[in-house]
C-alpha cells in the first residue's frame, strides 16, 4: 500500500495552514521552523484564499529526517505573535 510520505530533500511541497480568519492586511508573515536537530529556520509564506498561509519548500528546507515544528507568526490589526504549532514528519530515504 502506498502512503503519502514526505521525504528528506523534497522540493516543491506545498504547506498550507488554515489560520481560521481573514488574513487580509497581515504583515510580517513567517513560518518559524524548528528542525529535528533543534536548529531554527524561518520560511516566508504568502496568504492564500484569505485564510491560509502557504509555503512551497525549497532546496535545503527539509534537509534532515525527523519531526519539523512549524509555528506561523504575523501581525494583523495591532496583534503580533505566534500561532498554533503544526508538526510534520519527514522520512529518510527508503523509509
Amino acid at each position: 500500500m502506498l502512503e503519502n510520505k514526505i521525504y528528506v530533500d523534497t522540493v516543491g511541497l506545498i504547506i498550507e495552514i488554515d489560520m481560521g480568519e481573514d488574513l487580509t492586511g497581515a504583515t510580517g508573515l513567517a513560518f518559524e521552523v524548528k528542525k529535528p536537530d533543534d536548529s531554527l529556520d524561518s520560511w516566508t509564506p504568502s496568504i492564500y484564499d484569505s485564510n491560509y498561509l502557504r509555503y512551497t519548500t525549497q532546496n535545503g528546507d527539509l534537509d534532515k529526517p525527523g519531526i519539523y515544528k512549524i509555528q506561523p507568526k504575523f501581525t494583523l490589526s495591532g496583534w503580533t505573535g505566534p500561532c498554533n504549532t503544526v508538526v510534520i514528519l519527514v522520512y529518510g530515504e527508503y523509509q
